[in-house]
């Protein structure tokens, strides 16, 4: 319903009357007046004095219209929690996706500093010539000087016969030998080579 800007409603319970006019929904032309009380009004009546509305039919259409607006507030309000309520459920984990392409190798990096020198000192220890006779055999062991220690070892011979070495190992700053002369009828000289570092 549309009416003028003259109606006047009165929510307290003094005496007022005030005229009203407008016009319903269709264009009918209404004159009326509301009396006193909270929101009572007189008969409705169109510009000719038929009644058209009963007392109190203004306060119930506004009752009606008051109530459907609360009933939609609510239902809209209703409305935007579910939709809030949705947004902020979490969903499920997805599935983990498949293992990506191995990626390409990367260049070279450059070369590193040099680094400091060594300070070992490396020498060698020589034993005197012995003469191993034929179809015999000799055990020897060197000594590093100066408290160095053996890290490989060596024989020589004058190649006048065939020298096996049966064995060639480190003792800690020793190395020890066993040679074989195979030769039947001929002797040969043999001397011993060590290396050490301090």
């Amino acid at each position: 319903m549309r009416t003028g800007n003259n109606i006047v409603w009165n929510r307290y319970r003094r005496p007022l009357t005030v005229l009203a006019s407008g016009v319903l929904a269709g264009g009918l032309a209404i004159s009326g007046a509301v009396a006193a009380g909270p929101f009572i009004s007189h008969p409705v009546r169109d510009e000719s004095g038929t009644e058209i509305g009963k007392p109190g039919s203004i306060t119930k259409m506004h009752a009606k219209s008051v109530k459907a607006s609360l009933k939609s507030q609510a239902a809209i309000a209703q409305d935007d929690e579910r939709t809030t309520a949705a947004a902020t459920k979490r969903g499920k984990r997805g599935k983990r996706g498949k293992r990506g392409p191995r990626g390409y190798t990367g260049a070279q990096g450059p070369a590193g500093p040099a680094g400091a020198a060594g300070s070992a000192t490396i020498y060698t220890v020589t034993s005197p010539t012995t003469t191993l006779a034929s179809d015999d055999y000799v055990d020897y062991t060197s000594t590093c000087t100066s408290g160095g220690k053996a890290i490989s070892g060596g024989f020589y011979n004058d190649a006048t016969s065939l020298v096996f070495l049966n064995s060639s190992e480190p003792k800690g700053n020793q190395w020890s030998y066993s040679l074989t002369n195979v030769s039947s009828s001929r002797d040969t000289n043999v001397y011993f080579v060590t290396t050490c570092a301090l």
